[in-house]
This record gives structure tokens, sequence and C-alpha cells, in this order.
């Protein structure tokens, strides 16, 4: 659990402007406001869901040994860097495999491998702190100038020196490693670079399955609206969950159904969750018309 000189550079400024923020928003009881939120029962909830899945997944890597207590500090990293950023933007799990496809991508692609690299070796701690204001400046003004069109030319500066400070920070690193070879070459550093990719893959269902409830909840909730019928909310409930599934897209076609069409009973919800399930089943397997009568419709067109 030892932090090395580019994490307490880190931690250190992002204290800093935390500390600028709260201060700054204590007449607007801002922080009070964010304190509040995080306390609420949904928040303390999914967060509470969150530490179980993670300890969960934790023990399931320890009993092949690929987790250790040597490890946990890239554990906790890890939560807060990705897991709690990815819960939070659950819903960009509505692109199914296209979204973990990326996600795995990214976690196991030569960014995530450089950005390994580079962090095996640091600075002394001034130079780190250095390094780090450096950083988190320019990648603000990366933020900013990108979607503004006058900005251009310092978006290209700020990227450029990103660029530099980069390259310092990981040829600092292959340095290191080529001189001291026999200490970078252990089971542990092999731990720590596949540990975020296993915990990554792992974690994918979670989301998943938080989309699902998330779009569960939001169907249900509408019922307030729409079904008056507490007997009947009830009944559509269930019969939602087992004719629907994992069909998020047809739920949300259900939903809007309902919006134009409200049910009056209990065959009315049968209906409109077999005439939904007609439509996604045609928009999945849809009629294919055979080259030549395509070809027949052509020529008949032109005549």
């Amino acid at each position: 659990m030892e932090l090395d000189n580019r994490e307490i550079a880190f931690l250190t400024w992002f204290s800093l402007i935390g500390g600028a923020i709260l201060w700054k928003s204590r007449r607007s009881d801002a922080a009070r406001k964010l304190l509040c939120l995080l306390v609420e029962p949904p928040i303390v909830r999914l967060l509470g869901a969150i530490v179980c899945y993670v300890a969960i997944s934790v023990w399931l890597l320890s009993l092949p040994s690929w987790w250790q207590w040597s490890n946990l500090k890239t554990t906790l990293l890890w939560t807060g860097s990705f897991a709690l950023v990815a819960v939070f933007n659950y819903e960009k799990a509505d692109s199914g495999k296209a979204y973990f496809r990326a996600t795995m991508l990214e976690a196991a692609g030569i960014t995530a491998l450089l950005s390994f690299i580079a962090s095996s070796h640091t600075f002394g701690l001034l130079a780190e702190l250095a390094i780090a204001f450096l950083l988190i400046a320019l990648a603000a003004i990366v933020a900013v100038s990108e979607r503004d069109a006058r900005l251009k030319s310092a978006h290209t500066v700020a990227t450029t020196l990103l660029v530099l400070l980069s390259l310092l920070m990981i040829g600092n690193s292959i340095y290191h490693i080529v001189t001291s070879f026999d200490d970078f070459a252990t089971l542990h550093t092999a731990r720590e670079f596949a540990l975020p990719m296993l915990l990554t893959a792992m974690f994918l269902p979670f989301l998943y399955g938080l989309y699902i409830y998330a779009t569960y909840d939001l169907v249900f909730n509408s019922f307030d609206f729409s079904i008056k019928d507490p007997a009947l909310r009830r009944y559509a409930r269930r019969r939602l969950v087992t004719g629907f599934r994992l069909d998020t897209a047809g739920l949300g076609k259900w939903r809007r159904h309902i919006v134009m069409f409200e049910p009056k009973d209990k065959s009315d919800i049968d209906t409109s969750i077999r005439e939904i399930r007609q439509v996604r089943r045609r928009e999945r397997h849809p009629h294919r018309v055979p080259r030549r009568w395509a070809g027949c419709r052509t020529m008949r067109h032109s005549s």
C-alpha cells in the first residue's frame, strides 16, 4: 500500500484543488448538498453493491493466486478510476457488444500497456509534483479548447506538450526497466499488469445488470401515470419481466406504446407485450426478398 512519488503528487494536487473548490463553494452550500446526495439511500446501496462485487471478484482471483495483498493498491486505484466512473455512465451499455468490446480493448490495448510502463518507475517527488501539475493543467486546456475553434492553436500546443511529457515518463521507465530487468520481470509485475484487465472483464456483467435494472426501474416508475390500477401494475411488472427478460429495446418500445394506448385490463397488457415482441422479432429477422424477384421488380419499374 506504499504510495510512489507520482501517486503522492497527484493526490496532493487533487486534494488542493478539491479543498479550493469546497472553500469557494461553502457560501452556496454546494459541498453540503453534495454530501447529502452521497448519503442518499440509492447511492449508498449502489456503492455498497460495487464494494461487494469487487470484493467477490478479488476473492475469486485470489483462489488461483492471481490476486495477493500486494495488489491491494492497484485494486483500489482501479475501483476509483474505472469502476466508479463506469457505474455512473452505465447507460453506455445500451450499445451492447460494441461498448463491451471497446471497454476491453481500452483495458488491454496499447494505451494500457504504455500507461503501465510509464508508471513502473517515477522521478523524485519535486519533479513528480511539477509533472503532475503540468499534466492536470494541460489536460484541462485540451478539454476546454477542443470545443472552441478559436482556441485551436492552444489545443495543438497543449496536446504536443502532453505527448512530450508522456514520452519523457515512458523513456524514464524504459531506461530503468532495461538497466534493472531482473527487478522488473517478476510475478508481482505480471499480476499488476493483468489485474486491471481481469477486474474490468469481471465487472462488465455488473454494468450490464445495472443497466437492465435501471431500465426496468424507469419503466415501472412510469406506471404511476400510465396504469392507474395497483393490481394491474403488479401484473404488468410480472409480465414484463417474463415477456422481455433482457430485451431492453423491446421494453422501451412497450413503454412508449402504453403512453399512447393506456391498458385497461390484463388482456391489454398481454396483447401489447405480444405485439411488441412480434415487432422485435421482425427487426431481428427481417424478411429478405430473393435476388431474382428483386431483379424482376427493378426491371418492371424501369420499363
